[in-house]
């Protein structure tokens, strides 16, 4: 192949692989990992980056602010305690794309930095207190809104662009056509009636068995959330009415191109399924109520080490409205426990 050629000239030995009509090169060093990017562009070649892990920003979620935080404000707030911070986003419900008092942060790497991992220590922000939890993205499909092709962003490509209203070369936000197109052609597949993103495609990278169980559940960042409390009444403590939501968030998936890489290691992920049977649950009537209480309440401490939502679920009764709110948030809590998502 040309292009392995040239690399293997001016860039020294890679280790390369076929697969899915892409090839996948893979360097032993960020020095030729860089110099095997620039190869590429100088010849014209269409690829995309996977970014090296040790580069990859450390991706966390601040929870417990107000909806309306600014996000510029958390974002100068964590460097004053000393994070190189990346961006910072707002998330919203995955369906309805309404906002949620959720941040994405994104914390970078640096040897004059605090430590990205420091993040989770902090328990204070803007003097309001805050939780920071893991960022535990959706296992979705994703789609670079450049080349509209899958498993990268638009961050990362240099893929000649392809819109998905007409299919010429350029990003679909520059597309002269601003309306609605009745039955476009998917530039994946080239059928009628359907655009690339449509999950439907043929084409669109389909979710393994194990990930379609675990996205039958909830999302293990469900959270109980307020929709209408402000900056201030969350400084002076003043509660509103909750409701709970679900967020967007989303992963890699399928069909690589051109891909720089400087690991070779292969990546896996497990999904542990488990069969609840139907068990009879004794009633707490007469002189036994103690020790059903007791047992009881043995099984709900062994429960909230595997989830520790359900504490937060428990907390949040304080502030339900009735016994029908009150199971909701439980319901929601053990629906979208860490046991029921991969890491």
């Amino acid at each position: 192949v040309d292009i392995l050629d040239v690399i293997r000239t001016t860039c020294g030995p890679t280790e390369d692989k076929f697969g899915n009509g892409y090839i996948k090169i893979f360097t032993i060093s960020i020095e030729q990992y860089q110099k095997v990017q620039s190869t590429l562009k100088v010849q014209g070649f269409d690829y995309y980056l996977v970014r090296p892990i040790d580069k990859r920003p450390l991706k966390v979620v601040i929870k417990d602010l107000p909806l309306d935080h600014d996000t510029d404000v958390i974002k100068n707030c964590l460097k004053k305690h000393g994070f190189v911070i990346g961006k910072v986003t707002r998330l919203t419900q995955f369906r309805t794309r309404q906002p949620l008092p959720f941040f994405l942060v994104e914390v970078g790497k640096s040897e004059i930095s605090t430590k990205p991992e420091e993040i989770f220590k902090l328990k204070n922000l803007n003097h309001l207190s805050i939780t920071v939890d893991p960022y535990r993205g959706r296992k979705k499909t994703i789609q670079c809104f450049k080349c509209n092709r899958f498993n990268h962003t638009a961050e990362l490509c240099s893929m000649t662009p392809r819109c998905l209203k007409c299919g010429q070369s350029h990003t679909t936000i520059e597309c002269e056509i601003k309306q609605r197109i009745e039955k476009p052609i998917c530039i994946n597949c080239n059928q009628v009636g359907h655009v690339a993103a449509y999950r439907g495609c043929a084409e669109f990278p389909k979710l393994t068995t194990a990930h379609k169980n675990r996205n039958n559940n909830f999302d293990s960042n469900k959270y109980l959330v307020n929709s209408n409390i402000s900056y201030a009444q969350k400084a002076n403590g003043t509660s509103a009415n909750t409701l709970d939501s679900e967020q967007q968030m989303a992963t890699p998936a399928h069909r690589p191109a051109n891909n720089v890489n400087n690991q070779s290691a292969a990546f896996a992920s497990t999904c542990i399924e488990s069969n609840v049977n139907n068990t009879p649950i004794p009633a707490i009537s007469g002189n036994n109520d103690l020790s059903v209480l007791m047992t009881a309440l043995k099984e709900l401490r062994k429960l909230m080490k595997e989830a520790p939502q359900l504490i937060a679920a428990l907390l949040a009764m304080k502030y339900a409205n009735n016994t029908a709110d009150k199971l909701q948030l439980l319901m929601n809590a053990c629906a979208s426990s860490d046991f029921l998502d991969d890491p």
